[in-house]
């Protein structure tokens, strides 16, 4: 209880922040509905009673003010609804801002690998909103509240006995809750087929898929999955607003019975002196407030339903993204110039985020300081999750990763990867200038010319920037009416992005070369190669390489054969074939796809003449 008020008062300190002057001017609001509703009532009952008792002077006082009451009522509320929605719209884009840079900035990757915390983001970012509509909407029930215990006090000097009506508001307003809370469990099992449907129907607007799905005819069974996942959602949905609306229809039902039974008696009581006129007519007004109070609560706690499961969402992203970037903020900065011992992977295992299967088992590695490494094996094997587990993406399930004798996750992520460069296989088409597209790679040095043209020579990508009209001033992507690359010439562009550190400790090419032609990637082996040995001198970098070409694999000093997370060949190219084991037996079948069956036990002379 403590924990979920704090919350909600972190979440009104937003709201006030984002614009003070107008959150005071709705509160001032509310105080105007508190007190002008009940005024309105006995205001009216005074002008009946004078005007019936023939005194026309109380009656037009008694009119002017029942007229200004009701006035500034309706005024207030008008108002109130506008600066409402100003400060919600400004609460969600602050939330959503909040969340999007949290997951877009933590150092790691595995909440965007975690289905449910991808659901919980994409509600925030859509709903931010709605945690401010329940602040807003516990603030009016508040007022509501105190707005019907005064009429209720009103309504009380006509006769105790009016004051029945409380428990029958009470009922209607828990007959609502307990429908609204069936309406959030149901949003929250919904989440899920809507994300999927949501990404489907996305899907069919790809233009990277439109191809193959127009070739495959899949388009329609997309959409048909999409209908599916969205008819799913909405049956959950249906039932809950159903059952909700049958609720809250006979929580009226009981309201209104009441009401007319009051005004009944009332009436009743006319002729004995009992009630006059006037007090008649003051219920009639406060009956009507009741019902229309009644409905803003049940609208109220609507919102705040929504808004609850909106707040969940954003704590549980938090709870789950924040302590991971804390754990990942290290204890020091201190990392050395130029690498002496290496990368050590010790009794490693990982298993990623919502899955039981560990991907990497009991990893025992030394990756030796000006080294080329390549680790080689079928798809699932864990090449690429050792990629992550380097790079900082993940954090091992169990073991550690050591950089020259010193734990990984003790050093802060940032500093780390300042002394990572990187090419991958899923690569991003940074659609700006091209010296941008570029330089981004080294952030301060995003605007140093020499360096981007140097790395673009690093990378082999000259050819891409001489086909370019106005070199690395030419804009990329059509979004912004540049010029389209190919697959191949993007991911040049993404190696030359790579290349703009300059002291890296660890490179790591995770297929790198998957959209070129074989002529391309020999080429640009042949300069990574180059280019690792340079680094290796100069810092003692450890170069990683994922590829699926041995001609490629063969270059590195040292090769490790992964099989279903385990190690169960390493050494040079030499050494594996040699040996006969797994290495020589995908080799020997990629090398004789290319020319056939060879003698040559190294494969060396064959595969020299591949390109």
């Amino acid at each position: 209880m403590i924990r979920s008020t704090r919350r909600w008062s972190a979440f009104a300190g937003t709201m006030w922040r984002a614009s003070p002057w107008r959150c005071a001017a709705v509160l001032l609001t509310l105080a105007i509905d508190v007190v002008g509703q009940p005024a309105f009532a006995v205001l009216l009952a005074g002008f009946t009673d004078a005007a019936l008792r023939g005194d026309p002077a109380g009656a037009g006082v008694h009119a002017v003010l029942a007229a200004s009451a009701w006035a500034a009522v309706s005024q207030s509320r008008g108002v109130r609804n506008q600066l409402r929605n100003d400060v919600r719209d400004r609460v969600g884009h602050l939330v959503t801002e909040d969340v999007m840079r949290l997951t877009a900035t933590e150092p790691r990757v595995d909440h965007l690998e975690d289905p449910r915390t991808l659901d919980q983001v994409d509600r925030v970012s859509a709903k931010g909103y709605t945690i401010a509509d329940t602040v807003w909407a516990a603030l009016e029930v508040a007022a509501i509240s105190l707005t019907v215990a005064l009429t209720l006090v009103v309504m009380s000097t006509v006769s105790p006995a009016l004051l029945l009506v409380l428990p029958v508001i009470l009922i209607t307003l828990w007959l609502n809750k307990v429908g609204q809370d069936g309406v959030r469990r149901a949003v929250e099992t919904a989440d899920e087929p809507l994300r999927v449907g949501a990404n489907l129907l996305r899907l069919t607007h790809d233009p990277r898929v439109a191809g193959e799905l127009r070739v495959t005819g899949a388009g329609g069974a997309v959409l048909d999955e999409h209908e599916r996942q969205w008819a799913t959602a909405s049956r959950v949905l249906d039932r809950a607003e159903a059952r909700a609306g049958v609720l809250l229809a006979a929580g009226w039902l009981v309201y209104v019975l009441a009401i007319g039974a009051g005004l009944v008696w009332a009436a009743t009581q006319i002729d004995s002196g009992r009630v006059g006129a006037g007090d008649l007519v003051m219920i009639l007004a406060i009956a009507r407030q009741q019902q229309l109070s009644v409905q803003m609560a049940v609208n109220g706690f609507s919102r705040m339903s929504e808004g609850v499961v909106t707040a969940a969402a954003y704590d549980e992203v938090r709870a789950t993204v924040a302590p991971t970037a804390r754990q990942a903020a290290g204890e020091h900065d201190g990392i050395g110039g130029r690498l002496h011992r290496g990368i050590a992977l010790r009794d490693l295992s990982f298993t990623y985020p919502g899955t039981s299967r560990p991907v990497l088992a009991n990893l025992d590695l030394e990756l030796p300081a000006g080294t080329m490494v390549a680790l080689v094996g079928a798809h699932g094997s864990g090449k690429t999750s050792v990629i992550k587990l380097l790079t900082g993406m993940h954090a091992p399930t169990s073991g550690r990763i050591e950089v020259d004798g010193r734990p990984l996750d003790t050093m802060a992520p940032e500093a780390w990867r300042a002394r990572v460069a990187a090419g991958f296989q899923d690569f991003v088409r940074l659609q700006a200038l091209a010296r941008e597209s570029v330089g981004v790679g080294d952030l301060t040095a995003v605007d140093d010319l020499p360096r981007v043209e140097g790395a673009v020579r690093d990378a082999g990508a000259e050819d891409v920037v001489a086909a370019l009209p106005e070199g690395l001033r030419t804009q990329l992507g059509t979004t912004f009416g540049g010029v389209d690359l190919s697959g191949g010439q993007w991911q040049k562009v993404a190696l030359a992005r790579g290349h703009m550190r300059q002291d890296p400790l660890l490179v790591v090419l995770d297929e790198p070369t998957a959209a070129l032609d074989p002529l391309s990637e020999s080429e640009v082996y042949t300069r990574q190669l180059s280019y690792a040995r340079a680094m290796a001198r100069r810092s003692g970098t450890v170069t990683v390489v994922v590829s699926h070409r041995f001609s490629t694999v063969r270059m590195a000093d040292l090769i490790i054969v992964l099989d279903r997370g385990a190690v169960v060949e390493q050494g040079d190219h030499d050494h594996l074939m040699a040996a006969g084991g797994t290495y020589a037996r995908l080799y020997t079948l990629q090398r004789d796809s290319y020319v056939g069956p060879a003698s040559d036990a190294t494969g060396r002379a064959v595969m020299n003449d591949e390109h």
